[in-house]
């Protein structure tokens, strides 16, 4: 609830409201994502709870957001 007095700046729509994670999986399969951190040597060594493939998903939806890495 926003204090007396406060105005809420309008709400501007985001390119990362409308992508969900299916755009990205479709857009880069999973074959493709394996085949990329394996090309940079990134493969996992032991089976932890974040594979790479999904930290890899996890680093594209982060930067579908703006400012995010500034």
């Amino acid at each position: 609830m926003p204090r007396a007095g406060q105005v809420k700046p309008p709400v501007e729509e985001r390119l990362s409201d409308r992508i969900a994670l299916g755009v990205l999986t479709r857009a880069f399969p999973a074959e493709l994502v394996d085949e990329v951190v394996a090309e940079t040597g990134r493969v996992e060594q032991r089976s932890r709870l974040l594979p790479a493939r999904v930290t890899v998903y996890f680093v594209l939806a982060c930067a579908t957001r703006r400012g995010v890495f500034e």
